[in-house]
């Protein structure tokens, strides 16, 4: 027989992450990201007017290497009007060189805006649930979606999604 103990509940309850995270429809904190080559992040509210993709990944995940920035440049050029913003949020002890990151953004032959979320406060600010994250930002700099992945399922609700504001 199976029983959980106070003590199992309550350390489940330590693990659980009960940040509350951004809703749809929710203001959007400000970000706080770097840059990796120079070139200044705009702000959010430099943005806002068109929707905006935020694809966060780290170099460590080989969904995010795999398939994720892959994924991010098809769609930047399958809806031109879409602003696809790479973020590579980094994570515990280790952070990537600057140079390891742009050289694989070379590598991928990406033709995206791309910067660091050192300390990953973005990611934590945006509800993300791991790597790769997406999040799609309206006009207004609101929450409109949040994905998780880039698997197949994750990669149809976002088509879906998009097909919705941007058409075939």
């Amino acid at each position: 027989m199976f029983s959980i103990s106070r003590y199992s509940i309550q350390n489940a309850e330590k693990m659980m992450d009960l940040t509350p995270r951004p809703q749809e429809g929710d203001q959007l904190p400000a970000w706080t990201l770097r840059s990796l080559n120079g070139k200044k992040p705009p702000s959010l509210e430099e943005v806002q007017g068109s929707y905006v993709l935020l694809l966060f990944y780290n170099l460590g995940c080989t969904g995010c290497v795999g398939r994720g920035l892959p994924l991010a440049q098809r769609i930047q050029d399958l809806y031109p009007d879409l602003r696809v913003i790479l973020i590579h949020s980094d994570f515990g002890q280790y952070a990537y060189p600057e140079k390891d990151i742009l050289a694989e953004a070379q590598r991928q032959q990406l033709q995206l805006e791309q910067y660091r979320d050192q300390g990953h406060m973005t990611y934590d600010a945006y509800g993300a649930e791991g790597t790769p994250h997406w999040v799609l930002i309206d006009p207004q700099g609101r929450l409109y979606r949040s994905f998780f992945g880039s698997m197949q399922q994750a990669q149809l609700r976002m088509d879906y999604v998009l097909r919705e504001l941007f058409g075939d």
